[in-house]
């Protein structure tokens, strides 16, 4: 057995902090649905930091946990975890691209296969999770996140799945991902965790998540948002290599969060999309190519991700002097904003 079950196993009060998009939600799954007779509180972390917020670090505080797992992020906020080693254990899986020196941070456990000097592209945190567990049960949620980052080529042993099971599975992805990231709505957010934890099955997920009801009609109006934004980037795309241009959303879904995985049917090695979307308190900004740019030194100090997919936040008044900065390392030279 392994560090990271041999500790899940002894744990009684178990935070999990998780990206709240298709991998980081399966992979939380996969944790709780493994286990049994558990106290678990569930921290969606989605700050530019990738830490928890002040709101958050008061429920820590009160839970008195003895392990902090946190899956599909990894913070870039040092002195808050040096007050979180003080509390309890700390677990971090992760495949996301990171800062250097982040893998030597004090008490912790950090599993991400760029230590082993791999790809972290193509990998998902709920694949490198279902390797830690080891538990049949859990694999269909594994396909789920696998498939939330386009990574199913690279785990032939998902072909297992029938061809129907991995087209729901698929579907599933879009639509955790979608309610979860681009709705920035706690009661939607804390019905779709409810549902997937009450599921046994990619059938039985799709049934209750997709046959209807208030989640299937969001998630509509969702992809259609998304539609609108993809054909504008496109029309754009056809006359600049670089892009830049704002996402709009009538219902004030995060719609940008989502545009990672559609996008890639409209870019190729040339092209460079940066998008950004305004919320009342910040900005959030990202970047995404098919082409040899590493999108993630783009937002070093602000932000970060995979070499094709990455983004960050800022404050409205930081907004120029961002934008300026990345268009600094892309050296596009003036930016037009679209």
């Amino acid at each position: 057995m392994n560090s990271f079950k041999i500790a899940i196993e002894k744990a009684n009060r178990i935070v999990i902090g998780f990206h709240p998009d298709a991998d980081g939600i399966a992979s939380m799954a996969m944790v709780m649905h493994s286990t049994k007779r558990k106290n678990f509180l569930l921290v969606a972390v989605d700050t530019p930091n990738r830490d928890y917020r002040p709101k958050d670090l008061k429920r820590i505080n009160k839970f008195k946990p003895d392990l902090i797992l946190n899956l599909d992020y990894h913070s870039a906020n040092l002195d808050q975890h040096l007050q979180l080693v003080k509390l309890a254990r700390i677990i971090t899986v992760d495949h996301h691209l990171f800062i250097k020196g982040r893998e030597d941070w004090p008490d912790e456990l950090f599993i991400n296969p760029e230590l082993e000097g791999k790809k972290s592209m193509k990998y998902s945190c709920s694949k490198i999770v279902d390797d830690l567990l080891t538990v049949s049960q859990v694999k269909w949620l594994a396909l789920i996140g696998i498939l939330g980052d386009n990574v199913i080529k690279n785990w032939p042993e998902y072909h297992c799945f029938s061809v129907e099971e991995r087209k729901k599975a698929d579907e599933l992805s879009d639509a955790i991902s979608y309610l979860a990231m681009a709705k920035e709505d706690n009661n939607i957010m804390n019905e779709l965790i409810t549902l997937i934890l009450q599921a046994r099955s990619i059938n039985d997920l799709y049934k209750i998540l997709l046959g209807g009801g208030s989640l299937t009609q969001s998630y509509e109006k969702i992809k259609e948002e998304i539609k609108v934004n993809i054909t504008q980037i496109d029309k754009l795309l056809s006359k600049n290599e670089v892009v830049f241009v704002e996402v709009k959303s009538s219902s004030k879904t995060a719609i940008i969060k989502m545009l990672s995985k559609t996008i890639g049917s409209i870019l190729d090695d040339n092209k460079i999309v940066i998008c950004y979307q305004i919320f009342k308190e910040r900005i959030e900004i990202r970047a995404m190519s098919e082409g040899p740019v590493n999108c993630a030194l783009l937002f070093e100090g602000f932000g970060g991700g995979h070499e094709k997919r990455a983004g960050g936040a800022v404050r409205k008044k930081d907004f120029n002097k961002a934008i300026g900065l990345i268009s600094k390392r892309l050296k596009v030279g003036e930016v037009v904003l679209g």
